[in-house]
């Protein structure tokens, strides 16, 4: 099982052509700085995939870890888990927020930290 850290959740990241015969269950919980940085040291296999540095840069600074920005292709199997940074807004069209344009946003809540638990449970 992998622990993906992210700054986005997309129907993309589920094997859709599988997807269509199987449910699939998502357990989402929002979670403090100090709870994501404690899942991320308790994980194996963790993987960062933070498409922005900004983005990296604010959550090297909120948990305390360094993740550098690396933009990378997520397919989710059966008991994978993710740490997202969850933008709460709806960004102008290619907008791509500053380091101190994000620092904003979260000190007005406009930015949340996710865990997600992702399932696949198989019809016959």
């Amino acid at each position: 099982m992998t622990l993906y850290v992210t700054s986005s959740f997309s129907l993309n990241m589920l094997e859709i052509e599988k997807v269509l015969c199987k449910w699939v269950h998502l357990y989402i919980d929002r979670i403090s700085p100090w709870r994501a940085r404690e899942i991320i040291e308790k994980s194996e296999d963790v993987v960062f995939a933070i498409g922005h540095e900004s983005t990296a840069k604010l959550l090297s600074q909120l948990l305390g870890i360094e993740i550098k920005a690396e933009r990378k292709t997520i397919k989710l199997k059966h008991g994978d888990k993710l740490i997202i940074a969850q933008l709460m807004i709806r960004p102008p069209e290619g907008k791509v927020y500053t380091f101190q344009e994000l620092l904003d946003l979260l000190s007005k809540n406009k930015i949340i930290l996710l865990y997600i638990e992702y399932s696949e449970v198989y019809i016959p």
